[in-house]
C-alpha cells in the first residue's frame, strides 16, 4: 500500500485562527483591575471557587474568624476570585449586580448574607504585596478610596 504524504499549509499564522479572551491574556492585578467595567468579562465562577466563598461565609457565620488565606498554584484563579469578591461588596452597584449574577446564589445563601454590601457598598482597599511600608500603602489606598 503506498504511503500518503500530508502537506500542511504553514503560510498562515496561529493568531489568524485562534483568539484568546482578554481575561486569559494577562494576570489579574487587583489594585489596577478593581472597579473596571470589563474586569469580570468572561469570568466563570467554578465550583471550587464558589466553595471557597461558601466556606468563608459559613466560618464568619459560625465563628469569630475574619482572616482567611487562599493558597494555590500560580494561575489558579486566586486573584480573579478576589476581584469577584471585591466587586460583590464594593461601592459600584453595577459591578455588584454582575458579581451576584456570576456567583448565582439566592438571598438566603451564606455567601449572600455574609457578603451583603447594602445599598452603599463596602469601602474596598485593593492593596497588593510590595516592598515598602504597610502603613503607607493603607494610607494611600484609603486616600484613593475617599477621592482625596
Amino acid at each position: 500500500m503506498p504511503r500518503r504524504e500530508v502537506v500542511k499549509d504553514t503560510s498562515g499564522r496561529l493568531s489568524d485562527v485562534v483568539t484568546i479572551a482578554r481575561q486569559f491574556v494577562r494576570s489579574i492585578r487587583i489594585d489596577t483591575d478593581f472597579g473596571s467595567e470589563d474586569s469580570l468579562d468572561g469570568y466563570i465562577c467554578q465550583g471550587t471557587a464558589r466553595n471557597v466563598l461558601d466556606a468563608m461565609a459559613r466560618q464568619v457565620q459560625a465563628t469569630s474568624q475574619r482572616a482567611f488565606t487562599w493558597t494555590g498554584p500560580y494561575g489558579g484563579g486566586k486573584s480573579s476570585l478576589a476581584l469577584l469578591l471585591c466587586s460583590l461588596v464594593g461601592k459600584d452597584a453595577k459591578l455588584r449586580a454582575r458579581a451576584k449574577k456570576i456567583i448565582d446564589v439566592d438571598g438566603q445563601h451564606p455567601i449572600s448574607q455574609v457578603f451583603s454590601s447594602g445599598p452603599q457598598g463596602w469601602t474596598v482597599l485593593p492593596i497588593v504585596g510590595q516592598r515598602g511600608s504597610v502603613v503607607q500603602a493603607l494610607s494611600s489606598s484609603l486616600r484613593a478610596a475617599r477621592g482625596t
